[in-house]
């Protein structure tokens, strides 16, 4: 009865790229993003998907990211696109900024399985620490 969160969407999107449903998940994360912030071109992120693929669109998300105004999560944001393209040094940085600027989003690294691939990296046990200092 009521239209859906961006926040509902980020995870509709996410249980997609778990299913391996990628055109559904990139559906679902180009709503919870134009729901966020309506000023990206949405259609263009789309449009690297359809001709470029999975990664291309990561890449492409990551620069719409980093042109966007700031918020406390975008640092997080980027990190998570940043382990989607298996590129995790720049990825840890990303989440030291995201500690840094206190995103509440950074709780979700103990329980998202995104970061099932880097729970056995030293720096992966290093945020953990940090957080809960």
């Amino acid at each position: 009865m009521e239209q859906r969160s961006g926040s509902v969407e980020r995870y509709i999107s996410l249980i997609f790229e778990q299913k391996g449903e990628h055109a559904e998940a990139v559906r679902h994360n180009l709503i919870a993003l134009h729901q966020s912030m309506p000023q990206l071109d949405t259609d263009a992120l789309h449009a690297v998907y359809e001709r470029h693929g999975w990664q291309s669109y990561w890449r492409a998300h990551i620069r719409a990211l980093q042109t966007a105004s700031a918020g406390p999560c975008t640092a997080y944001e980027i990190g998570v696109d940043d382990l989607r393209l298996n590129e995790l040094d720049h990825a840890f940085d990303f989440f030291q900024h995201a500690l840094d600027n206190h995103c509440f989003n950074m709780a979700l690294t103990r329980v998202d399985p995104l970061f099932d691939s880097v729970r056995q990296d030293p720096r992966y046990t290093a945020l953990q620490k940090r957080m809960h200092q």
